[in-house]
């Protein structure tokens, strides 16, 4: 490291990150069982719009993924 300068820890994740919502698989799979979407369904997708226009990314919880498959 260069004389002056000193070390400082870098945050894994930044505060921006932290009010990304995380988008509900479910209320999307119940909607395509159905004739329309839900108020619930359409809600889902303004998250998942204003995500990625704010983040560039989604973050998705799927009732269909086991939890430990994540580990």
């Amino acid at each position: 490291m260069a004389p002056g300068r000193e070390a400082r820890e870098l945050p894994i994740v930044s505060d921006e990150f932290a009010e990304m919502p995380i988008i509900d698989l479910e209320l999307y799979i119940q909607g395509s069982e159905s004739a329309s979407p839900s108020d619930a369904a359409i809600l889902e997708c303004k998250k998942v719009a204003e995500c990625f226009h704010r983040f560039g990314i989604i973050l998705i919880k799927d009732p269909r993924v086991n939890m430990q498959d994540n580990d």
